[in-house]
C-alpha cells in the first residue's frame, strides 16, 4: 500500500504539470488576445499647477458645449481617461480571420463603457512592427453610441507574437446616467478568438490565484512524497523478492529470526515467510536434509556452530550469537564463574552454592539435548570436552545422590523455565532471551558480562557462530537468497545488533564469523 502510495503521488506529480503546460501553452494559450486596463481614472475639475492647467484646458475643449445637440452642460469632473493595451500573450501570431464578434460584424472586438460616452480616441505606443500597420489602419478605428453606452470598435489587427499596442480614450459621463462617487466600471469587451480566447491582463507583483493553486498543489505532492518517504521503509529492489519461505533449527536464534522475518514481509508484501519450525540446531539439518523439498529455496536450516555431518547442505555464516550462564534468582552472592568453576560444576566437583560464595542450596545442572547447537557450543567453549549425561528428569533428587542431579531441555524457553523453578540450579541461554527473562538471573564469565562490545574487544569467549544451510546453492532472485542478504547487509544485520549478536561482516574473522581468532 505505502509503494502504491508513492507510485500514485509520483504520477500526480508529472501529470499535473504536464497538464498544466498543455491547457495554458498549447490547447488555451496557443491563441490568447490580452488587454489590461493600464488607467481607468476620473479627471480632476481643479489644477496645482501650470501643467495641470494646461491639460485641463485641453479637455475642456472636448465638453460639448452648451445647447449642443440638445445635450445637457457637462462639467469637467464628468470627464475620464482610459488607458487600454491590447497585446498578444499567445505563443502564436493572430492573424485577421482569427477575430470574431457576437453579431458576426466584420470588426475586431469592442470595448464598451457603460454609462460614459467616448470624446476621443487614440491608437499609440505600437510595439516596433505594428507601427505601420497602425499607420495605415487608424482610420478603422470606430466610435459609436449604445444607449447609454460608448463603444471603441478596433480593427481586425494582425498581431504577431508579443506585438501590442495601446488605446488612450476621452470619455465622460453620459448626461442620463447620474454620479455614483469616484468609482468607474471597467469597460467590458465583446468579440475574441477563433480557437482561442481574449482575456483581461493585469501587471503583477505576485502569483495569480490559479498559478498559485497549482504551486500550492505541487508543493503540496512534494511534501507528501517527501513525509511518505520518511515513514516508508526503503527496500533496495534486489533484496526483496516475493515467495514462500520456511525457517527451521537453533532456538538461540529463534527469536531473531522471527522479528527478521516479520521485518521482512512488511518492507516485501509478496514474501511469506514461516519462523515457527525451531526447535534445535541438529533437529532443522536433519529436516532439512531428509525432506528435499522439490524447491530447495523454500527452506533454511540456522545452526549453532558449523555441522560437518550433512554434506548434501552448504553452509552461510551469518553472525557471531553470545551465550550466558543463567542462575536461579535463589542463587545470590555469586555475580560471575569462571570457566574452570563452571567446568567443575558440570563435572559434579561442587555440590553446594556455599563451596563457591553462594547460599546453602545444593547444586543442581540443567543442559540442552545433544541435538543442540547451544549444547554443542557449551561444550566447546567451555567444558572443552563432552557434557556429563543426564541422570535426572527435573533435576530433583534425593539427599544422599553422590552427585549433583543433571537434566537436560528441549528448547532454550524449556531450559529458562526449568532454571527458574528449581532452586540451586544453573544452565546456560543464547544472553538476549535470558537477559529479557526476569524470572532467572544472568551471570558472567571471567569476570565478564555477555555484551557485544566485550566479545568484539576479545574479552568474553562463550559464543557460537550461527550458520544457514540450504541444499545445495540458492538461486540469487530466490526469496531465501535475499533473506540471506538481508540479515547479512540489510535491515536484519541491525536487528542481529540489537540481541546483542555480532553480524560477521563486523569481526576480525568475517570468514570464520568470529570475534577473536
Amino acid at each position: 500500500m505505502d509503494h502504491l502510495l508513492t507510485y500514485v503521488f509520483a504520477v500526480v506529480g508529472v501529470v499535473v504539470p504536464v497538464v498544466a503546460f498543455s491547457w495554458e501553452f498549447i490547447l488555451s494559450g496557443r491563441k490568447r488576445l490580452g488587454y489590461r486596463v493600464q488607467v481607468n481614472d476620473l479627471v480632476r475639475a481643479s489644477a496645482d499647477s501650470a501643467e495641470e492647467a494646461a491639460q485641463l484646458g485641453v479637455l475642456q475643449q472636448l465638453l460639448p458645449k452648451k445647447g449642443d445637440d440638445g445635450a445637457k452642460p457637462a462639467k469637467l469632473g464628468d470627464m475620464s481617461i482610459v488607458l487600454l493595451k491590447i497585446e498578444n500573450n499567445g505563443w502564436t501570431e493572430i492573424g485577421h480571420e482569427d477575430y470574431r464578434h457576437s453579431d458576426g460584424a466584420n470588426s475586431g472586438i469592442t470595448f464598451r463603457f457603460p454609462g460614459r460616452t467616448v470624446a476621443g480616441v487614440a491608437l499609440t505606443a505600437p510595439s516596433r512592427s505594428m507601427k505601420s500597420v497602425l499607420r495605415d489602419h487608424t482610420s478603422g478605428v470606430k466610435t459609436d453610441l449604445e444607449g447609454s453606452d460608448g463603444l471603441i470598435v478596433l480593427p481586425r489587427f494582425a498581431l504577431g507574437r508579443e506585438d501590442s499596442y495601446k488605446i488612450m480614450a476621452v470619455l465622460r459621463r453620459h448626461p442620463d446616467v447620474p454620479k455614483h462617487g469616484d468609482e468607474l466600471p471597467l469597460p467590458e469587451v465583446d468579440g475574441g478568438i477563433r480557437r482561442g480566447k481574449a482575456i483581461r491582463t493585469e501587471s503583477r507583483t505576485r502569483m495569480s490565484t490559479p498559478y498559485a493553486a497549482l504551486v500550492t498543489l505541487l508543493v503540496a505532492v512534494v511534501v507528501v512524497q517527501f513525509v511518505t518517504g520518511l515513514i516508508t521503509p526503503h527496500t533496495d529492489p534486489m533484496d526483496c523478492e516475493a515467495g514462500r519461505l520456511s525457517l527451521t533449527g537453533s532456538t538461540a536464534i529463534e527469536k531473531v529470526m522471527q522479528d527478521s522475518a516479520a521485518r521482512y514481509q512488511q518492507r516485501c508484501p509478496g514474501a511469506h515467510i514461516d519462523a515457527t519450525g525451531f526447535k534445535s540446531s541438529n533437529d532443522g539439518l536433519q529436516r532439512l536434509d531428509s525432506g528435499k523439498p522439490a524447491d530447495p529455496a523454500t527452506q533454511l536450516a540456522f545452526t549453532d556452530g558449523l555441522n560437518t555431518d550433512h554434506p548434501a547442505l552448504v553452509a552461510r555464516p551469518i553472525a557471531f550469537v553470545l551465550f550466558t550462564p543463567v542462575i536461579n534468582p535463589e542463587v545470590t552472592g555469586v555475580e560471575s564463574l569462571s570457566r574452570q568453576q563452571i567446568a567443575d560444576l558440570y563435572a559434579g566437583r561442587y555440590l553446594n552454592w556455599r563451596e563457591l560464595g553462594g547460599p546453602d542450596l545444593p547444586v543442581r545442572l540443567v543442559g540442552r539435548h545433544r541435538s543442540s547447537g547451544s549444547r554443542s557450543a557449551f561444550e566447546h567453549e567451555i567444558l572443552e570436552g563432552d557434557q556429563p549425561p543426564d541422570n535426572s528428569v527435573d533435576c530433583h533428587a534425593g539427599a544422599a545422590a553422590p552427585e549433583p542431579p543433571r537434566c537436560e531441555a528441549d528448547t532454550t524457553a524449556d531450559l529458562l523455565t526449568l532454571v527458574a523453578r528449581t532452586p540451586g540450579a544453573i544452565g546456560y541461554s543464547e544472553v538476549a532471551t535470558a537477559a529479557a527473562d526476569s524470572r532467572i538471573r544472568v551471570i558472567g564469565v571471567d569476570g565478564h558480562r555477555a555484551t557485544r562490545a566485550e566479545a568484539l574487544a576479545g574479552a568474553y569467549h562463550f559464543g557460537a557462530s550461527e550458520y544457514a544451510y540450504s541444499v545445495g546453492a540458492l538461486p540469487p532472485d530466490s526469496l531465501a537468497a535475499a533473506f540471506l542478504r538481508f540479515l547479512g547487509f540489510g535491515e536484519g544485520k541491525d536487528i542481529l545488533s540489537k540481541y546483542g549478536d555480532a553480524p560477521c561482516a563486523e569481526l576480525t574473522d568475517p570468514v570464520g564469523c568470529r570475534p577473536y581468532r
